[in-house]
């Protein structure tokens, strides 16, 4: 099962860090512009590092997640395309961001 979901454009994203690991959702589609991107970290013992990356492969955005961290947001502008919000050292880790 794919938890994906589709943003309003006044709407924050809301991406929550899983304690087992991984994103969720891990599919989101929006309109461009500027929102609020919330990475919401559930408990975890490891300092995370989250990138934000286009399609073809350019670096937007790095997260640096310290393990006492829990929660994220900033205000990003993404033009229209697909970007990935992956975890440094967990290649399986993904969610596909879809920009209209």
């Amino acid at each position: 099962q794919v938890n994906s979901v589709a943003v309003a454009p006044e709407e924050a994203l809301f991406i929550t860090i899983l304690p087992q690991g991984g994103f969720d959702p891990v599919q989101v589609t929006r309109t461009g512009g500027e929102f609020r991107l919330c990475l919401n970290k559930r408990p975890r013992a490891d300092d995370l590092v989250v990138r934000l990356k286009k399609q073809s492969g350019e670096l937007v955005k790095e997260i640096s997640l310290p393990k006492e961290s829990i929660d994220w947001s900033e205000m990003v502008n993404l033009a229209a395309g697909s970007y990935t919000l992956t975890e440094a050292n967990h290649s399986g880790w993904a969610c596909q961001i879809t920009i209209q």
